[in-house]
């Protein structure tokens, strides 16, 4: 999202099915401080003005981040037909 911001935010716009709206991503705004404080988590949310992606470590599991196996085009479609109809997985 980081990487490339206005094809990220299209294909948000084109999932949910709204006109997409004009973004700014060298100047973004967003404060919730008092949010972050309150829930134990400061500087969570903090937005630095510039979209643009940096590196770094992860603490993640590896394997997080290896393709899986069980999910691939229409899983989520299939495993929820009704709430999923217009939802499309793709490759």
């Amino acid at each position: 999202m980081t990487s490339e911001p206005a094809r990220a935010m299209q294909a948000t716009y084109d999932f949910i099915g709204q006109p997409a709206f004009k973004h700014d991503f060298d100047r973004v705004e967003y404060n919730v401080t008092e949010f972050d404080r309150c829930a134990g988590t400061p500087g969570l949310h903090t937005v630095r003005g510039k979209v643009h992606a940096e590196t770094r470590e992860t603490l993640l599991p590896p394997d997080l981040f290896q393709p899986s196996p069980t999910l691939r085009p229409g899983a989520i479609r299939s495993a929820c037909p009704r709430t999923c109809a217009s939802f499309e997985v793709s490759a």
